[in-house]
């Protein structure tokens, strides 16, 4: 009887939540806020009521609510309404749709975007300074920086409502494997949170002092083995980030020490994951390991399906298109990865192409989610450049010290061309100026992480060549060829 009870309780509360998710309000015409006369506090206000709305359909899911894949189009399609009508006053999308005689306010399902055209991490490098527009303030937003993964880095700017927002999602696609609120999260990346790594350090926000929601990022740089002392000093119920430091984790570490930490799964990412390795992590560490698929101007894109192995779409957050030859590809055919972030305002992503490659599943997962699905991603691969001494580097060692060049350094590639000799050629952002000596720069901040036994040379070009599937990668191994 009290679990008759609880079930028709949350049935209630998922029903009445989804209600407000759906209802329009002040944002039924998306076009009565979006007026030439908008100012930076009117932009904030809708981002906030926006955030909530979104958070409302967020936790009615979260709560099992039994949402269908005809709720979650309808979802979608009010969402691009209002992102689309919005981000047709911002100069640079204005600007882009004018010349493509694209119409964005005629636009009223997701179905309708590929009347928009594409936009590059170029496009959007060059236009900065429009994005957000002049009447925000800058200095309120969150500033993420991406980590260049793909040879070409760019700063993110979100309001903080957004961002938490994005992040609310990841933790929902965690908890399919068996995160609660009061597990803590370690992630891997280069750049260490300045933040320090104790648990519940009066530095973090209150919700992480009183045990919820706890994340700590780490940086793999100073060492593997370090890394894992400070991660074990955590007490973290999963470990995630950067493949390549996970997985030398596993190879470096003893499984003794690792199956110690108790982990309830692992969720390798930014690096392709073959399953050899996937499942060599999986039994290091003594836990599942789940791959999911991510950027910084996205979050969570999709995350793997514990039941089928395929990828789910996070459909209530962004609207992600496989194209091949310019046409939405169909179930086992692969194509470019474009995405629109469902939430992002301030600095709206509208058909972004992520330079990702990937194969498209069912229609909808066998396990009856309501969710597109995706096969495979075939992104930056988990790959080590060997040393003359006998040692090795990740290339994302290389190229985490040129992130201080963003402002003027475009895309780039780290290629091995003899155990030796490495070799940067590297293009400069239309409208900056590179300073002078720009190679010597490059060459020598590289040449610093490559250690004395390696000769880094850098060049600038014009144009990178670019691969099979279209897409720029970030670093190139010639020992073999």
């Amino acid at each position: 009887m009290a679990q008759t009870q609880r079930l028709a309780a949350r049935q209630t509360a998922s029903l009445a939540l989804r209600r407000v998710s759906s209802r329009r309000g002040l944002l039924r015409d998306p076009r009565r806020l979006a007026s030439p006369a908008r100012t930076d506090t009117l932009l904030k206000v809708h981002v906030a009521l926006s955030c909530l709305s979104s958070a409302a359909g967020l936790w009615s899911y979260w709560l099992g609510c039994a949402w269908t894949a005809a709720d979650v189009k309808r979802y979608q399609d009010r969402r691009i309404r209002g992102l689309v009508a919005r981000a047709a006053l911002n100069p640079f999308y204005s600007r882009l749709w004018r010349e493509a005689g694209a119409d964005p306010l005629s636009l009223r399902t997701v179905d309708d975007l590929p009347r928009l055209p594409i936009v590059s991490k170029g496009q959007m490098q060059e236009a900065d300074a429009e994005l957000p527009p002049p009447a925000i303030d800058r200095s309120r937003l969150v500033r993420i920086r991406t980590t260049g993964s793909t040879g070409n880095p760019m700063e993110i700017r979100r309001h903080p409502a957004e961002d938490k927002l994005l992040s609310a999602f990841r933790i929902r696609a965690f908890a399919n494997y068996g995160l609660s609120p009061w597990d803590a999260r370690v992630h891997l990346h280069f750049v260490a949170d300045p933040r320090p790594a104790r648990r519940r350090a009066r530095q973090y926000p209150w919700w992480m002092r009183v045990g919820l929601f706890e994340r700590y990022a780490l940086s793999f740089a100073e060492g593997i083995g370090e890394s894992f002392d400070t991660a074990r000093q955590l007490r973290p119920a999963m470990i995630g980030g950067h493949a390549g430091a996970i997985w030398r984790m596993s190879n470096e570490v003893p499984h003794e020490r690792l199956r110690a930490l108790g982990l309830k799964f692992i969720t390798p990412s930014v690096e392709t994951v073959p399953p050899l390795a996937k499942k060599q992590i999986s039994h290091a560490f003594g836990a599942p390991a789940y791959i999911t698929y991510g950027s910084t101007e996205f979050n969570l894109l999709a995350a793997e399906c514990p039941q089928t192995g395929l990828l789910h779409l996070n459909e209530l957050c962004n609207y992600v298109e496989v194209l091949t030859g310019g046409r939405p590809a169909t179930e086992g055919e692969s194509g470019q990865v474009v995405a629109t972030n469902l939430h992002s305002e301030i600095v709206p992503f509208i058909r972004f192409d992520l330079g990702d490659w990937a194969t498209m599943g069912p229609e909808r997962c066998p396990c009856g989610a309501p969710f597109r699905t995706l096969q495979a991603v075939e992104g930056r691969m988990l790959e080590l450049f060997p040393l003359p001494d006998g040692g090795s580097i990740h290339p994302f060692q290389l190229a985490y010290p040129l992130l201080d060049f963003q402002q003027w350094l475009g895309e780039y590639r780290i290629i091995q061309e003899r155990l030796d000799l490495i070799r940067i050629p590297f293009t400069v952002l239309r409208r900056q100026d590179a300073p002078a000596g720009a190679e010597s720069l490059i060459a020598s901040t590289a040449a610093r992480a490559a250690g004395r036994r390696v000769r880094v040379e850098a060049v600038r070009v014009e144009a990178l060549p670019t691969f099979e599937k279209g897409k720029n990668k970030l670093f190139e191994s010639r020992l073999d060829s």
